[in-house]
């Protein structure tokens, strides 16, 4: 497994996964306003049915394919 950080927009990135920070009672914003996106709004909806807070190392998979990654993960 190689794990890279990179300052490349989301949308540009050829990877397997794509990891982005998500915090309580903040908007989203950067990277994850851009995955949001992508993904049609699912990290906002996970938000909103409180199923996912932001709090410190709490942690949300979504498997669903985003243009050239597979899967996400949403980091509190």
């Amino acid at each position: 497994m190689q794990i890279k950080a990179t300052q490349t927009r989301i949308g540009e990135a050829a990877a397997d996964a794509v990891v982005v920070g998500v915090y309580e009672d903040a908007p989203l914003g950067g990277a994850a306003a851009d995955v949001d996106a992508a993904l049609a709004g699912a990290i906002r909806a996970l938000v909103e049915r409180k199923e996912f807070t932001g709090r410190p190392y709490e942690l949300a998979p979504l498997l669903v394919p985003m243009g050239l990654a597979k899967q996400t993960l949403v980091v509190g």
